[in-house]
């Protein structure tokens, strides 16, 4: 097939038969199988590659040329919480606050986080997370809607 060049945004991860599986965002959804590469891009980074177009189990996947993925880590936006809305999903932020209950769940947590000027669901999946209920940390995390309410898809944190 013919190479093809796209750039997108992750908002997923997962991992199907040991091959990773990259889903970009730009406008149209786009499945990237990684097979044997070392690329490790984060939720919310911008991916640019080159790759060829392929139809399978009807879904369109681009099979990345060897060599030819660029990662761009976006500079977090300071927030406060109460200021995040859904015209900001797929956008990387950063906010302050105590967390609440720490929920195990598979594959990842959740856990509430609280600034005072309201509270936001964080969603870790396929890491372990160093967060107790009650600890002041800034997250680092993407915005995105979940069954209609907001949450932040956890990048990074530090107290």
């Amino acid at each position: 097939g013919e190479v093809v060049a796209s750039s997108g945004i992750l908002i997923r991860e997962s991992e199907t038969s040991g091959v990773r599986i990259l889903t970009l965002y730009d406008n149209v959804t786009i499945i990237v199988p990684l097979f044997g590469m070392d690329e490790h891009p984060e939720i919310g980074d911008r991916v640019r590659l080159a790759g060829t177009v392929k139809i399978y189990k009807g879904s369109m996947e681009l099979i990345p040329v060897m060599g030819r993925i660029a990662i761009e880590n976006p500079a977090p936006i300071p927030v406060m919480i109460s200021d995040i809305t859904p015209g900001m999903k797929y956008k990387v932020v950063e906010v302050s606050g105590v967390a609440g209950r720490v929920v195990s769940v598979t594959n990842g947590y959740l856990f509430d986080m609280d600034d005072g000027t309201g509270e936001i669901t964080i969603a870790s999946f396929g890491r372990e997370i160093d967060v107790t209920e009650g600890d002041f940390l800034t997250v680092e995390g993407m915005v995105n809607l979940y069954k209609g309410k907001l949450e932040l898809m956890y990048r990074s944190s530090r107290t």
